[in-house]
């Protein structure tokens, strides 16, 4: 039998592939999801040189993996990285073997649990990941092996019949509501359709006394699914920045006669495909959803994000509109108990008025609005969550202290634009701590600089 030549696409691919720290670049630019700086991938990766991760980076964009920026106008100068499509489809293939390892490997730790939750790498959509099938529980205490019973009170935590039967029947749903659209509109929904069909048909279902137990919680988008329940049986594909779609994964789980609450699931189903699909039905299933939300904050600082996404589209410049006053009428409204977010928002709230009164960029005050509103959400997702476990909770409480500190960063390069002339002695103590951010980065730099003319 002849050899494999190197030449041979396999043998090429896995030959650069194998090169140290190739693929963890590639899985944690994933992570990060957008444009990254080199200092957060570096930081990410921890052991990596700067001079080794410069290299594999400049070997990844010229494999087309990887796109470069640089915003020479900023010192010191910005340079990003984040994935093309080419490099998301690869890191499917991470997903593929962490599935693998779960299956085959006998030391890995249960999914769901520690990196595993913490990757948020999307299903491939292939549906050929392996999975135990859907079964009734056998003993006492026992769990179902994909999909873990969400937390019931004390006296369900044997997850007893009642409470696999409901389990089950949050999953037909899903099943039901993707394989119908599927039918009638022609296409997979859309991963914010799918979100806004579940926690509506919960909220209809609680009004008439059910309760399928759904795990959702308030997040960025509204009332939202947690992704980890479904994570072996739909496939949120990453379609564009903003933009995902829901797939189901396998063997179908039908909706059966026999469930709880299926004449209910299936008349609420044909309604909404029938009412809510397209971009306008999209639309109005969000506001549906924003008229249930906890706190008045929220639907309040939703108009303004909304007043600066389409005044990004149209050119119009929001400050001679209602922006200043939705802004106010937002902040005003932040509600309480959220007290490890307090200092920051009012500092958020200088500085977003003090952008304002200088004319600030369209796009600077967008991602303001938003960067802000990722981080509240973090804590937003902690306080008003259902039936999430306590192992999710665990790990979102991980993402809220580096989501904070991610955002005193940014009040800091926001600090320096916007209120270099101020006394405030905070602002000042921010301005200062952004200066002693950019020196150890650019020792960093000078680090690489000088191990590169040494190696040279």
């Amino acid at each position: 039998m002849e050899s494999m030549h190197e030449t041979c696409t396999v043998y090429s691919t896995l030959d650069y592939l194998s090169k140290k720290w190739a693929m963890v670049i590639l899985f944690e630019m994933r992570r990060g999801g957008d444009w990254m700086r080199f200092s957060e991938v570096h930081a990410k990766l921890g052991r990596i040189t700067p001079k080794i991760l410069t290299e594999r980076l400049k070997e990844l964009e010229a494999e087309g993996l990887i796109e470069h920026r640089v915003d020479a106008t900023e010192v010191p100068v910005r340079s990003e990285y984040r994935l093309t499509q080419a490099g998301l489809e690869m890191t499917d293939i991470i997903l593929d073997i962490k599935m693998w390892a779960l299956k085959w490997k006998i030391d890995n730790k249960p999914c769901e649990r520690l990196d595993c939750c913490k990757c948020r790498l999307r299903a491939p959509a292939s549906g050929h990941v392996p999975r135990a099938p859907l079964s009734p529980p056998s003993n006492a205490g026992a769990q179902h092996p994909i999909y873990p019973p969400p937390s019931y009170s004390a006296d369900r935590r044997s997850t007893d019949m009642e409470g696999y039967r409901l389990e089950k029947t949050v999953l037909a749903a899903a099943c039901y509501f993707i394989r119908e659209h599927e039918r009638i509109v022609g296409e997979h929904p859309t991963g914010l359709l799918f979100n806004k069909y579940m926690v509506l048909l919960n909220r209809h279902l609680l009004g008439l006394g059910k309760d399928m137990r759904l795990p959702h919680c308030w997040y960025r988008w509204g009332d939202e699914v947690i992704a980890y329940a479904f994570r072996d049986y739909v496939a949120f594909n990453r379609e564009g920045t903003y933009l995902t779609s829901a797939e189901w994964l396998g063997e179908d789980v039908p909706l059966e006669p026999r469930m709880p609450y299926s004449k209910e699931i299936s008349s609420f189903t044909a309604d909404f495909i029938k009412d809510r699909s397209g971009r306008e039905g999209s639309e109005t299933a969000v506001d549906e959803t924003y008229e249930g939300a906890p706190y008045d904050f929220q639907r309040n600082y939703r108009m303004v994000r909304e007043n600066l996404r389409e005044a990004r589209h149209s050119h119009v410049d929001p400050r001679e509109g209602m922006l200043p006053e939705l802004f106010k009428k937002a902040m005003d409204s932040f509600p309480r108990g959220f007290k490890d977010v307090e200092e920051s928002k009012d500092h958020f709230r200088i500085l977003f008025e003090a952008a304002l009164s200088k004319n600030a960029d369209l796009d600077d005050l967008f991602y303001m609005s938003e960067d802000f509103w990722f981080m509240f959400c973090y804590h937003l997702r902690l306080k008003k969550n259902y039936n999430a476990t306590e192992e999710t909770l665990r790990i979102w409480k991980a993402a809220k202290e580096e989501g904070d500190a991610k955002f005193e960063e940014i009040l800091q390069d926001l600090a320096h634009a916007f209120a270099a002339d101020s006394e405030d002695r905070w602002m000042k103590e921010a301005i200062a701590a952004r200066e002693r951010r950019i020196r150890d980065y650019e020792a960093l730099l000078d680090e690489f600089y000088n191990d590169d003319q040494v190696s040279g």
